[in-house]
């Protein structure tokens, strides 16, 4: 059972506690590493039961807390725990803390995990062959934890250099489990933490705000299944198609390399040669081309995504962020004076 990882699991009590048993326990099973000589691994269950199956945190296919020394450490992770001794299936219950500082504002465990959501157990302790031997490079968090380390001199980013983010929750308010089968849809009251990162495009670190500019956003949702990450803009087209000519966009609306400044006439070179801009350049240069704040502009997924339901029956769609506060725009002598005073 070595590995750190999320699958997903059944359990069902087995010989005469399995009687009165209706169905399995359907959950998700979470892989970490204990302390010690390899070979050591226990599995944490995080398990998700129907609401009509739970009282008072208590369901009706999960024995008695029963709780010894050696499994104290994972009080704080999960409802229940299955260790490799237990091969039988008897799944035993651990009391989930009420005020644990380890659950976040929506009630979910605050596990450390890789920068792809996978759950770390350990990160005092490299995979090493036996208690003294070398170090070995199939431990995939080491490599994840030294590879971030050499890069923490983080270069500015090309382009949605400026930003600012923020962090809440995700909430299902409609089933679409029709649709989709990810559990973050499971159900209607379902949350999910998220971070979102907001962005102008051209302008490096320093620059205004208040351009007229598309406005980026990323927003990365700390699901159960892992880490997913979707993007997007304010505009629901984009100027290119092609991906091979994204760099040349960029350069056009980037400073001049011989004059240093910002050079229109680069920009209008640039979309006057590709008419497939012409949409996108509608929107931009409309009364929506400069949005006031990131809280009044809506936003769109710039791909359509596959989505795939239970059944394995797939369907395209596009996302859309509608902003609750409604859209409002600033007009360019406005803009022009608000970027002075902060400049």
């Amino acid at each position: 059972m070595a590995g750190r990882c999320l699958y997903s699991a059944q359990f069902q009590k087995s010989g005469k506690e399995a009687q009165g048993a209706q169905e399995p326990i359907n959950g998700q099973c979470l892989l970490v590493a204990k302390p010690g000589p390899i070979g050591l691994r226990d599995a944490i269950c995080i398990l998700n039961f129907p609401e009509e199956h739970c009282t008072a945190n208590k369901s009706p296919y999960l024995d008695k807390p029963e709780l010894d020394n050696d499994h104290n450490h994972t009080s704080r992770l999960c409802k229940g725990y299955l260790t490799k001794k237990e091969s039988d299936g008897v799944l035993r219950q651990m009391t989930w803390p009420s005020q644990s500082p380890d659950l976040n504002p929506i009630g979910m465990p605050e596990l450390m995990t890789t920068s792809n959501g996978d759950p770390i157990g350990n990160l005092t302790a490299s995979l090493t062959v036996g208690p003294r031997g070398p170090v070995l490079l199939q431990d995939a968090i080491f490599i994840e934890e030294i590879s971030h380390f050499v890069r923490e001199r983080i270069p500015e980013r090309v382009v949605h250099a400026r930003g600012a983010g923020a962090f809440g929750c995700f909430e299902v308010t409609h089933d679409i489990t029709k649709y989709c089968k990810a559990q973050m849809f499971q159900y209607v009251g379902k949350k999910t933490p998220v971070a979102v990162r907001f962005s102008t495009t051209t302008g490096e670190t320093g620059t205004s705000e208040l351009v007229r500019d598309p406005r980026g956003f990323a927003v990365k949702f700390y699901t159960q299944q892992g880490n997913w990450d979707i993007v997007g803009n304010n505009t629901p087209i984009f100027f290119i198609r092609d991906p091979i000519l994204f760099p040349s966009l960029s350069h056009a609306q980037k400073r001049n390399p011989q004059t240093h400044r910002k050079d229109p006439n680069m920009l209008w070179d640039f979309l006057s040669l590709r008419p497939e801009s012409l949409h996108e350049v509608t929107h931009l240069f409309s009364d929506k081309g400069i949005p006031d704040g990131y809280r009044h502009m809506d936003g769109f997924s710039n791909h359509a995504f596959k989505l795939v339901n239970a059944q394995g029956e797939a369907v395209f769609a596009k996302f859309q962020w509608t902003s609750n506060q409604g859209l409002k725009n600033l007009p360019r002598e406005t803009a022009k004076a608000l970027a002075a005073k902060k400049s």
